[in-house]
């Protein structure tokens, strides 16, 4: 019986004491190990010894998309010569009838995505704002 009883009390202690080695922090891992290259062939820090550069480069492929100053020029410039497209129009229409909802339903449509038509419809507000300044301007 008393055998028992001090085999009970192991089993019941076992559980923590594999806790208690779970919170002691881990040894170093290998990358914390890894300092400066010493410029050997082998080892942990095999490699040439080099400085790191201060900012990394941004990835090609996070500025995709974004338009340069000079297309976003070129394309003023012939939106001021082209003028409108009819459904820039139309949108431009349903604004001033204060139709958001249908404006930004026409958008989508038209344009295919719903983040697309917003911000074109973004863009046509600015144009009314821009209009109504130049009439108050021209008066």
């Amino acid at each position: 019986m008393r055998f028992q009883a001090k085999d009970q009390a192991n089993s019941t202690r076992l559980p923590h004491l594999l806790l208690d080695n779970l919170r002691q922090p881990l040894q170093t891992t290998t990358a914390e190990m890894v300092q400066e290259r010493s410029g050997l062939i082998l080892g942990l820090n095999s490699g040439r010894p080099t400085t790191a550069l201060n900012t990394p480069k941004t990835r090609i492929s996070r500025s995709k998309g974004k338009s340069s100053r000079r297309t976003a020029f070129v394309r003023e410039i012939a939106q001021e010569v082209v003028g409108l497209a009819p459904y820039e129009r139309r949108i431009i229409e349903l604004l001033r009838n204060a139709q958001d909802k249908r404006a930004r339903k026409l958008a989508k449509k038209r344009l295919g995505t719903f983040g697309r038509g917003k911000a074109k419809v973004e863009n046509m507000q600015k144009v009314i704002a821009e209009s109504r300044r130049a009439q108050a301007a021209g008066h």
